[in-house]
C-alpha cells in the first residue's frame, strides 16, 4: 500500500494498492480523513460561520487522542492556547510575550493569565507582554492561558527557563515608536552592534506589547531584531549587558530612514524643534514623542508654539510614552518642549508616502 497526499490541495490523503484477492489483481483506492485534513475542513466551518460539521461515525477512530484533541481545540466554547511565548531576563526582572490564539472560542478573548513561579496575574485582553520583578539568580519560566466569557483555554506551552542578573542591565536605549501594523510600514527593525567586540545578551521591549532576546557574540557582533508582524506602540527599550550601539531602520512604503537611538543621559528638561506643520497639503501626521527614561517619578510635559495660546501637555510615568500635537492646521516653529523631569523627545512626520523622525536640535 501506498499512501498519498492530495496533488491539488496536499491535504486530503488516500491510499493505492493492488488487490491479489480481486480476479484481475486490480488497482485499488482509498479515501479518508485524518486529523490533519479533519482539521482543514473544520477551519472552514469556523471561518463561514457554519453551524457544524456531520460525520459516518467518529467510534471508526477509536481513541484516537490526535483526532479528538483536534475536534475539541476547534469547537471548543473557550480559547485555544496562546502561541510563540518568548520569555527575556534582564536586571531583577523577566518579561514574556504571546500571540494570541487564532482560535477564540465562542465569544472574545477577555483577559489572559500569566503563570511563573507558583504565582498568576491576569492582564487585559490588549496586553500581550507581561514584565515581573523577579531576584537575581532566579531562574523562572512562564506560560500563558486565554480567558473567555466561558472560562480559560488551555495553558501554553512553558517558554524556555530565563535568569535575571544584575550583568544583564548595563546599557538601556531608547526609542520613541515600534511599528509593523500600520498600512505602509514594510520593516520595523532594531539594529544591535557590540561596540567592544564582547559577548553582549539582552532585550528588546515594547511595553504591553511584546519582549524579544538577542545575543552578539565576539565572532558576531552585529545582529538586529524585529517584534512581530501587528506589534505597534512605544517607547521601544533595550537593554543589554555591555555598551550596544542601537539603531532603527525603517521602511514606509517607498521611503525608508534609519535613526539612532537615545539614553537617559540625553534626556533633558528643555529641548527644541525648529518647526511643526500640520497645515500643508501631504502633512498628514506632525506628533512629538517624549519618554521618560526615569525608574520612579512622573513627567509633566508641556510643547508650546509662539501663537498658540494652550499648550499641549501630558503626564509621563517612569519607563512611559507621551504623544502631544498641535491642533490640524497650526504651522511655525520653533517647538519647545518643556518638562519638570528630564525627558528624551522626538517628532515623528508622515508626508505624502513617507515618513521620519528626528531628534530635538543640538545645543550649541
Amino acid at each position: 500500500m501506498q499512501n498519498h497526499r492530495d496533488a491539488y490541495d496536499a491535504i486530503s490523503p488516500w491510499a493505492t494498492w493492488q488487490s491479489p484477492a480481486s480476479l484481475h489483481n486490480c488497482p485499488r483506492e482509498l479515501y479518508w480523513d485524518d486529523a490533519y485534513s479533519l482539521g482543514h475542513k473544520f477551519d472552514i466551518v469556523l471561518n463561514k460561520g457554519l453551524k457544524g460539521a456531520g460525520a459516518w461515525s467518529l467510534d471508526y477512530a477509536g481513541g484516537d487522542a490526535e483526532l479528538w484533541s483536534n475536534i475539541a481545540s476547534h469547537f471548543s466554547n473557550a480559547p485555544a492556547a496562546p502561541t510563540a511565548v518568548i520569555a527575556c531576563a534582564g536586571n531583577g526582572v523577566a518579561s514574556v510575550s504571546w500571540t494570541p490564539p487564532t482560535f477564540t472560542g465562542r465569544a472574545p478573548i477577555g483577559s489572559y493569565t500569566v503563570y511563573w513561579g507558583g504565582n498568576s496575574q491576569t492582564v487585559v485582553s490588549t496586553q500581550t507582554e507581561f514584565s515581573v520583578a523577579v531576584p537575581n539568580g532566579t531562574p523562572v519560566s512562564f506560560s500563558v492561558r486565554a480567558n473567555n466569557d466561558y472560562g480559560a483555554g488551555p495553558a501554553s506551552d512553558t517558554s524556555a527557563t530565563v535568569t535575571p542578573s544584575a550583568g544583564l542591565g548595563q546599557d538601556t536605549s531608547w526609542m520613541t515608536w515600534y511599528d509593523r501594523a500600520s498600512a505602509g510600514m514594510y520593516a520595523d527593525n532594531v539594529h544591535l552592534l557590540s561596540t567592544t567586540g564582547a559577548a553582549v545578551s539582552g532585550c528588546v521591549r515594547v511595553p504591553g506589547k511584546a519582549v524579544a532576546p538577542f545575543s552578539l557574540s565576539a565572532a558576531s557582533p552585529e545582529g538586529y531584531v524585529a517584534l512581530p508582524v501587528g506589534i505597534v506602540g512605544g517607547p521601544l527599550q533595550v537593554t543589554a549587558s555591555a555598551t550596544t550601539m542601537v539603531s532603527q531602520r525603517v521602511a514606509y512604503f517607498q521611503t525608508f530612514n534609519e535613526a539612532p537611538a537615545q539614553r537617559a543621559s540625553d534626556a533633558q528638561t528643555s529641548s527644541y524643534f525648529s518647526w511643526y506643520d500640520s497645515k500643508s497639503a501631504g502633512m498628514y501626521v506632525d506628533n512629538v514623542h517624549v519618554v521618560n527614561p526615569a525608574t520612579s517619578g512622573t513627567a509633566h510635559v508641556t510643547i508650546s508654539l509662539p501663537g498658540v495660546a494652550s499648550p499641549p501637555a501630558a503626564n509621563v510615568g517612569p519607563g512611559q510614552e507621551g504623544i502631544l500635537n498641535f491642533p490640524p492646521g497650526t504651522i511655525g516653529g520653533p517647538v519647545t518642549v518643556s518638562s519638570d523631569l528630564p525627558v528624551l523627545a522626538s517628532q515623528r512626520v508622515t508626508y505624502w508616502n513617507s515618513s521620519t523622525r528626528w531628534p530635538p536640535c543640538p545645543r550649541r
